[in-house]
């Protein structure tokens, strides 16, 4: 029985999370990887997060395929074809965000079955690069200050809800549940991020009886940065102290997050940029070394690099070019 384009898409997904779940069984995952630079894996699949990304767009491109008459593994080949498909999906009102993350699928599926050697970009099919402009994205047209002066009524409502994010750049989703520590005098908030990433997020340096407020002054415990590492790496201390002794805030769906999450960022990199990093040195995926104290800027901020890799990790982010989205020209 001739398989279907979803039949074969969730096949080689699954062949690749096993693939994944081998290498890192022999301990050749972080090589693996390592030996990619900065080049994406495309033959395997290392996160329940990415793999749950993946069938989503699987069951979206599938039925998009079909729509447009591609029924063959080989129709997608054609970059005319998916060119045809993507457009259809931009017609349909998907993002370039949604569109880029099929374009991912279909790089794992042909790469995957060795129907292609490197990987398709946007450009090659049509896909629109998603604006770090923020008019020309939803409520991004206003920064976090502007927006509150023009929905006076809604910041009165949510306040502490609005203040606590620009206060600890916490994600909605991550809202639901977390855990306040105070790490060597310094506030921070326990969390799990995407792809079940466990984190330290530091509350902006001036904030924290603001938050003691918010969280109705709980208990807070104090630990050394040495414990503070011993426990991001036990998920299952992690899960305990978060779901059984953590704290939890309700954001309503019509408020806007990123661009709070945004004003934490531009106010946190400007008070991280005054720290000394010398003493440490960075090496990114294709093996150039930065010092932390080196001049480097990202959108409309100018700070040492390590102050921008502390700024990336207390959002949650791996990569640097990601924090563009919060501190582009304009914000």
């Amino acid at each position: 029985m001739t398989k279907n384009l979803k039949q074969i898409f969730n096949q080689e997904l699954y062949r690749q999370v096993k693939n994944g779940r081998y290498l890192n069984s022999v301990g050749r995952g972080h090589t693996y990887q390592k030996t990619r630079g900065r080049v994406a894996t495309h033959d395997a699949i290392w996160s329940k997060g990415s793999f749950k990304a993946l069938k989503s767009s699987a069951k979206r491109v599938a039925q998009f395929a079909k729509d447009q008459g591609f029924k063959t593994i080989s129709d997608l080949q054609s970059k005319e074809n998916l060119r045809q498909i993507f457009s259809a999906e931009t017609s349909a009102g998907l993002s370039a965000g949604t569109q880029s993350q099929d374009l991912r699928l279909i790089n794992h599926i042909l790469i995957g079955k060795k129907l292609a050697t490197s990987q398709l970009r946007k450009e090659d099919v049509g896909i629109a690069r998603r604006s770090n402009l923020i008019a020309e994205q939803k409520y991004k047209s206003l920064s976090s200050k502007e927006w509150e002066n023009t929905h006076r009524i809604a910041y009165k409502h949510h306040r502490e809800q609005i203040e606590f994010i620009r206060d600890t750049g916490l994600r909605r989703s991550e809202l639901d549940a977390f855990k306040l520590y105070k790490v060597e005098n310094t506030y921070k908030v326990l969390t799990v991020g995407k792809n079940g990433k466990s984190r330290f997020a530091e509350v902006r340096p001036g904030t924290g009886s603001a938050v003691l407020e918010v969280l109705g002054k709980p208990q807070v415990p104090s630990i050394s940065t040495q414990e503070s590492q011993k426990i991001l790496k036990n998920p299952a201390y992690i899960k305990s102290q978060i779901q059984v002794q953590g704290q939890s805030i309700k954001l309503s769906d019509k408020i806007p997050s990123h661009i709070h999450r945004a004003y934490y960022a531009q106010q946190l990199i400007q008070q991280l940029a005054s720290r000394d990093y010398s003493s440490t040195s960075y090496t990114t995926r294709s093996g150039v070394v930065h010092n932390g104290n080196e001049k480097y800027t990202i959108g409309a901020y100018t700070a040492p690099y390590g102050a921008f890799m502390e700024l990336s990790k207390d959002m949650g982010h791996n990569r640097l070019e990601v924090l563009k989205n919060y501190l582009g020209v304009g914000r």
